[in-house]
Order: C-alpha cells, then structure tokens, then sequence
C-alpha cells in the first residue's frame, strides 16, 4: 500500500488490534495519516506506534514514536503487551555454550571472508515497500567497497523460523546480524543516512550513494 486511499481502505475492510506506521509515508507523513483515519473513524481502537530515524517528528497523543535503527527486542515485548505473545511454545533456547560456539563458527567464516558487516533484508514481494527497500539498499551499497558487507535477502512469508530467530515482525525489516549486538531498520531505507551511520559504525567507509531515480 503506498498512497492514503490504500491505507484507508485496508482500514475500513476490516479491524486491527495493532497499526505500526511508516513517519515517512510517500505522500504524507504517518502522523497525517493517522489523524485521518481517527477523523474517518477508521481506527476501531487500536493501538498506534509510529517509527522513524527522523531526529524530530509531529507527535500524536497516545503514539509512542520509535527511533530506528529500533531495539527489536523492544518492540517485540511492546507488541506482545497489545496483543499478547504468540501461541503455542517458542523454539528451544540454545544453551550458552552452544551459542558461544556457533558465534565463533559463524564470526571466522566471516573473517575469511573479510567482511565487517552481515545484513539480512527481509522482504515480501512483490509489495512496493520491499522492492523500494530492496533498491534503496542498493543504492547504498553501490558506496562500500565490494566484499565489507554481506547481505542475504529473506522472504518473511517463506522464511519464518529465520524471522523468528532474527525477531523480525514485519517487511521490510533491515537486521544487521553480525557483529553482535543485532540492530534492526525497519520501512523502505528511503532514509539512507540511518544505514550509511550504521555501517560506518561498524568500520565500513561509504561514499555517497547515487541518487534515486
């Protein structure tokens, strides 16, 4: 979904208990967007979260914003706590030392590689949203030089036991999964500084990227 009368009419064919919004929509910001459908009494009482690497934003009363790259792990326990956790029990926890040892493992096969960076962007096609992320990484990457940055595209539809590993929720997602801790970037990546700041974090120098089309 990309312009207004899309999201408005996902809303209004039928309920949600959640609505996770974009600030950086394409034609207008997710707080218009959300004053909107409250105006057109879309919302049917659920939740609001707005999320954006934006330094500032125009805020909403009662919608908490979060600033990407996002802790996962906090909005996974925030979404839990408005529509509850998953059911059925969750995969068995690895125990420290097998952790420790695929860690190693999986920290040499990078060295010999000579990457300093592992990103997985998790996507679902054909949904504009994820192709516009899928060429915005692009874009990026076309300033690194080649072999710095691993990157693995995941389906979210097709690989779910991966997405739940990488405690991702929702495409398109941008999970940087190695060097530890993992971050993640969640929207379209149509804000290239937040990635260029990620990876120079992690010792990758970036020129500039080529402008979009």
């Amino acid at each position: 979904m990309d312009g207004a009368e899309d999201h408005a009419g996902a809303l209004a064919a039928a309920p949600y208990a959640l609505l996770f919004v974009h600030y950086g929509l394409p034609d207008q910001t997710g707080t218009a967007l959300l004053q909107q459908a409250r105006d057109q009494g879309l919302i049917h009482g659920a939740a609001q979260l707005l999320f954006t690497g934006k330094p500032s934003v125009e805020e909403m009363e009662d919608v908490k914003v979060l600033k990407k790259p996002l802790d996962m792990q906090d909005v996974v326990r925030q979404v839990h706590s408005i529509i509850g956790p998953p059911e059925g029990p969750g995969p068995p926890a690895a125990s420290g030392s097998d952790r420790r040892r695929k860690t190693a493992e999986a920290r040499a096969a990078r060295a010999r590689h000579g990457a300093k960076i592992e990103l997985a962007l998790y996507v679902t096609l054909p949904w504009p949203s994820s192709l516009r992320a899928r060429a915005n990484l692009k874009r990026v990457l076309t300033g690194v030089r080649e072999g710095e940055v691993r990157i693995t595209t995941c389906d979210l539809a097709k690989e779910p036991e991966r997405a739940e590993r990488d405690n991702v929720l929702f495409s398109p997602t941008l999970v940087k999964v190695w060097p530890e801790p993992k971050m993640w970037i969640l929207g379209d990546l149509s804000e290239p500084e937040v990635l260029t700041d990620l990876l120079t974090l992690c010792g990758v120098s970036v020129a500039g990227p080529r402008p979009a089309p």
